[in-house]
């Protein structure tokens, strides 16, 4: 069978119509792309709509009937067993490439963002339960892990990846606790430091392995940026949470993670969006904190985390005309669509629940000798 022949095999069995008239029908452009596709996989998937080989209107549905049918499965090729292969040789989270996903996506740009995010600048999954809207739904979500870790006033909290630095300021301004962050983003650093005001918060741009403090901290939050740690780094991550926690402190981590037991990252999303980013599985998050954290509570708000890409898209969408106009080198029709295949891709993987998004609450171990 040739390329076009399994490609399009595929894309019955999953309910779409190549050159159908359905939202979610792939339109190809270029009759090459199916040989392209078969033999980079993933990667060539993502390359050849940023190249516009091909399109889609609703890309979240279409990959979700292909997630259905274990899609990935069909279409691993050579990058992405190269990436597994480098993700078991190599620490490809090492200190010399900590800053590398700061200054490739996080700094791609704060007026982007401010477009996409909304006002509450929140780039995790948001928490509809109750609320109808992005912007509610984010502080819903902050508001919620204020209420897991009973924050009180006067005492300390350390954000790691803390973005731009939402968290910090609603914990601050709400709860009156003092926030500090670590960030490997030089913008969104700028941007949170311009915002807090006479808040008692401050953000250090240091890799956390490095970061240092002698009082210690009652809650540690990390929100989101444990796919950036890697499985290598997994135990120093912990260690040196542990580390930094009073007695009796908190930790809430908030991850996005896989089902596998050991996560492999998509080789377009590790190129384009998150260089060296790895999805861990719950098995690995509970394993390395063995003998230094307690496990005490687990939701996943998943659930919630196709809307969010979804309203992130749509706010995307709608500010590209500005975008474009302020900056048309930089805000073209390839970033566009570069995004409209990371954030829909991604919706995806929540819709059809191939991804998920825990918020995990850590005690501090009592008693613990370490070797």
């Amino acid at each position: 069978m040739n390329a076009q022949a399994k490609l399009t095999d595929i894309a019955t069995r999953a309910g779409i119509v190549i050159n159908g008239d359905r939202n979610w029908d792939i339109q190809v452009h270029d009759d090459s792309v199916y040989n392209r596709i078969m033999r980079s996989g993933q990667l060539a998937l993502g390359e050849s709509f940023m190249d516009k080989s091909w399109d889609c209107d609703d890309l979240a549905t279409a990959f979700a009937k292909c997630l259905e049918i274990n899609i990935l499965d069909e279409l691993y090729s050579a990058s992405t067993m190269w990436l597994s292969l480098k993700a078991r040789l190599f620490n490809l989270q090492n200190k010399d490439r900590a800053f590398q996903v700061g200054q490739d996506h996080y700094d791609y740009g704060n007026d982007m963002y401010r477009a996409m995010l909304g006002p509450t600048m929140v780039y995790t999954s948001a928490d509809y339960r109750n609320a109808d809207n992005l912007n509610d739904a984010q502080t819903a979500k902050l508001e919620l892990i204020c209420q897991k870790l009973q924050l009180q006033p006067g005492k300390r909290l350390l954000d790691i990846g803390c973005g731009w630095g939402s968290l910090m300021k609603y914990a601050a301004e709400h709860y009156g606790v003092k926030c500090v962050g670590v960030s490997v983003s030089e913008e969104q650093t700028k941007y949170a430091r311009e915002t807090f005001g006479d808040l008692d918060c401050r953000i250090d741009v240091v890799d956390y392995r490095d970061f240092q403090d002698e009082e210690g901290f009652d809650y540690i939050t990390s929100i989101e940026m444990i796919e950036a740690v890697g499985p290598k780094n997994y135990s120093d991550y912990f260690k040196k949470i542990y580390d930094l926690l009073k007695p009796d402190g908190q930790v809430l981590i908030q991850a996005i993670g896989t089902a596998k037991k050991t996560g492999t990252a998509d080789p377009w999303i590790d190129k384009y969006i998150f260089p060296n980013g790895t999805l861990p599985s719950l098995h690995e998050l509970v394993d390395h904190t063995h003998g230094l954290l307690v496990f005490e509570q687990l939701e996943d708000i998943g659930r919630d985390y196709d809307r969010t890409l979804m309203d992130w898209w749509h706010n995307l969408e709608s500010a590209y005309p500005q975008l474009h106009a302020s900056n048309p080198d930089k805000y073209n029709e390839r970033f566009l669509r570069m995004f409209k295949y990371y954030l829909q891709s991604c919706a995806a993987l929540a819709r059809t629940r191939t991804m998920y998004d825990w918020q995990i609450v850590f005690t501090k171990k009592s008693n613990t000798v370490n070797t």
